[in-house]
């Protein structure tokens, strides 16, 4: 007969659960993330990534595509946690639980992998204090085909639920370097020989100039005020969005979009062929 759902807000495992999602000292002893609702947790399992425990509630069954998702998390019963409806709202960072939520092992660390054969294309998030901006600017890292993302000390936590999702399930797919210091970031960039792009409102060459061949990357700085000057002397260009005279400049989620896919369009040539992955990071 299964055991009756988890009720107590006060259960071990529950706990944990809040825990990880509430505090940012929690993941890191820990090491894990919470991933929250229906898609992530079924990137997550599309991604294979490591996963400690599923927590299901009946809320789940109200979809087809609910009923699926417990289908596929029932042939794996060590994960699998039943609770109530309400246990699952208090773990939540939404409001209300879809009725699913996976504790799963944060991808990444604080080291570079070994140096792949094929040229790099890296996405350098530096500063960017926004959880949400950052994890979108790793999604769209993920969509225009690169292969590393990265983060330096001061950065937000790409693990908080705000960045994990609005990454869209990308944090389980695009490999990870996490917190790493920034003279090791410069360092290896360098020794590597990738060339480092940043933005700029007015001050640099247009974004649609270079070619963007070889090894690449492109660093992302703090909303409003970009990149400290020691950071500007080491990278190889600037670029600058063109816009309309008077209108302010975008926001740093925009701007990765439009720089990104740019990169991502010349480096493909004329080909059509979508954007390539490396999966050596993994």
């Amino acid at each position: 007969m299964p055991a009756a759902p988890i009720s107590s807000r006060t259960n071990p495992l529950v706990m944990k659960a809040r825990r990880i999602g509430s505090e940012a000292s929690t993941r890191r002893e820990t090491g894990c993330l919470l991933a929250e609702g229906i898609r992530l947790v079924e990137e997550a399992l599309d991604a294979g990534a490591d996963i400690e425990k599923i927590f299901l509630s009946q809320r789940l069954n109200v979809t087809e595509r609910g009923r699926a998702l417990r289908r596929r998390v029932e042939k794996s019963p060590s994960l699998l946690v039943e609770a109530t409806d309400g246990v699952l709202d208090a773990i939540v960072d939404a409001e209300t639980s879809q009725g699913v939520l996976a504790v799963v092992r944060a991808p990444g660390n604080d080291s570079l992998p070994p140096e792949a054969t094929e040229p790099a294309f890296w996405v350098v998030g530096w500063g960017l204090q926004d959880p949400g901006n950052l994890g979108t600017l790793l999604r769209t890292a993920d969509a225009s085909g690169a292969d590393l993302f990265l983060t330096v000390p001061g950065t937000a936590d790409v693990t908080a639920p705000k960045a994990v999702r609005a990454s869209a399930g990308s944090v389980f797919r695009l490999p990870l370097v996490r917190g790493i210091a920034p003279d090791d970031l410069l360092d290896a960039a360098q020794a590597r020989g990738v060339r480092l792009y940043g933005t700029d409102p007015s001050q640099g060459i247009p974004y649609d100039e270079p070619g963007y061949e070889g090894s690449i990357g492109f660093v992302f700085g703090r909303e409003g005020e970009g990149l400290p000057p020691a950071v500007r002397e080491r990278l190889a260009h600037t670029v600058t969005i063109p816009m309309r005279k008077g209108v302010e400049s975008l926001n740093v989620a925009a701007a990765a979009a439009v720089v990104l896919f740019e990169a991502s369009r010349r480096r493909r040539g004329r080909t059509g062929a979508p954007p390539r992955r490396s999966r050596s990071a993994r």
